[in-house]
């Protein structure tokens, strides 16, 4: 079969060949192939896109961190009272100056301190962290900031009390977090009423993790999902999907333990940790678990934390393909790989106190004054 047509009515007028149908189904599958290959490349571009955009947040971040050291001449705690100097439990003197009570330790994180230097004064004021700690509500608390929000990792529902985020200060390569502020407890930048001072980063400000990511996990919709358990779920506080989002509520303070339970998309028969217990959820909330990651598993390894979100294995994790964008203390940015060397996991520490990282070159840029040599790793 094929197709042909005249461009007169004339007896001497050609008849010009069209395509046949054979020649026409070649063409579209040609087109088709072509489609194909050219999808990834556009979508590989996009992420690509999305990851620089990233990239960008947190520097802002990072160098509101900076402008907030410049104003107080100390970085803001990674989690805790609101009213006190760095590195002291506050005392109620009044209603205005908080003091720790049962479940209200850990008040507010960082993050909470930078909104007046990344044009959310108004949200800053509204949240009023000048409060007693005893009657700490979610008013006020903002649910969805853009400047806190990675591109590649979507937001697919209406925001929840309390807020959503992707991004985690650095505690260093430290399992417990502690309820006591002792500098001498702290390896990273951030911890338990910390006020970090850039001169007290003695491993330089270029080898010590900021800031880093976290992604959100999908909502399972159930308090349960097939071969898991969930002891933290309720009618309002649902289960994960059991995917590389998921948090396992498993206070394993094992490397390798936390480790054997991961199967790179998800967990083998484990006890869930409810969606709002996640890393990414309560924005500026100050449990451990909402507020800091760790360097003890590499990017985007399990996440193993107390059910109660105040202690665990909590590496950073993202939506990019190999890897997690990270702030370094020197305001740069720079994307680590999944692969970036972080121990045996064979000779383990359950608790670091001091000295050289046991987790690798990935374990000694969490920490600000180890001692650590790692050389040109970023």
């Amino acid at each position: 079969m094929s197709v042909s047509f005249s461009t007169c009515h004339q007896p001497r007028c050609k008849h010009l060949r069209g395509f046949t149908l054979v020649e026409l189904l070649v063409v579209i599958a040609i087109i088709g192939v072509l489609v194909g290959l050219l999808l990834p490349a556009v979508q590989a571009a996009r992420e690509s896109a999305r990851r620089m955009l990233c990239a960008n947040k947190i520097k802002q971040l990072a160098l509101a961190m900076h402008s907030y050291h410049d104003s107080n001449g100390f970085l803001p705690f990674g989690f805790g009272l609101h009213g006190a100097a760095p590195w002291k439990v506050p005392v109620n003197t009044s209603t205005a100056t908080p003091t720790p009570t049962a479940g209200h330790i850990w008040q507010w994180n960082g993050f909470l301190y930078t909104f007046p230097f990344i044009e959310e004064q108004e949200t800053y004021t509204r949240v009023n962290p000048v409060r007693n700690n005893s009657t700490h509500t979610t008013a006020g608390e903002p649910t969805m900031i853009a400047a806190l929000l990675c591109p590649s990792d979507p937001v697919t529902s209406p925001p929840v009390a309390r807020g959503i985020k992707n991004y985690l200060l650095s505690s260093g390569d430290k399992y417990t977090y502690g309820t006591s502020p002792a500098k001498a407890d702290l390896r990273g930048l951030f911890g338990y009423q910390s006020g970090t001072r850039f001169n007290d980063v003695t491993d330089g400000l270029s080898k010590t993790l900021m800031l880093s990511e976290c992604i959100r996990p999908l909502d399972a919709g159930a308090t349960t999902v097939t071969g898991m358990t969930c002891s933290t779920c309720t009618a309002t506080q649902l289960s994960p999907v059991n995917d590389r989002a998921a948090q396992i509520a498993d206070s394993t303070n094992s490397p390798s333990g936390c480790w054997s339970r991961w199967t790179q998309n998800g967990y083998t028969a484990s006890n869930l940790l409810s969606v709002p217990r996640h890393a990414g959820r309560a924005m500026i909330f100050g449990y451990p678990g909402n507020a800091v990651f760790n360097t003890i598993l590499p990017p985007n390894g399990p996440v193993c934390a107390s059910d109660s979100a105040q202690t665990g294995i909590q590496p950073p994790r993202s939506r990019h393909p190999g890897g997690v964008n990270v702030a370094i203390a020197d305001g740069a940015t720079r994307f680590v790989l999944d692969t970036i060397e972080a121990g045996s996991r064979v000779t383990e520490k359950t608790k670091v106190e001091d000295g050289a990282s046991p987790y690798g070159v990935w374990g000694a840029l969490g920490t600000r004054a180890s001692g650590d040599l790692i050389g040109d790793a970023l």
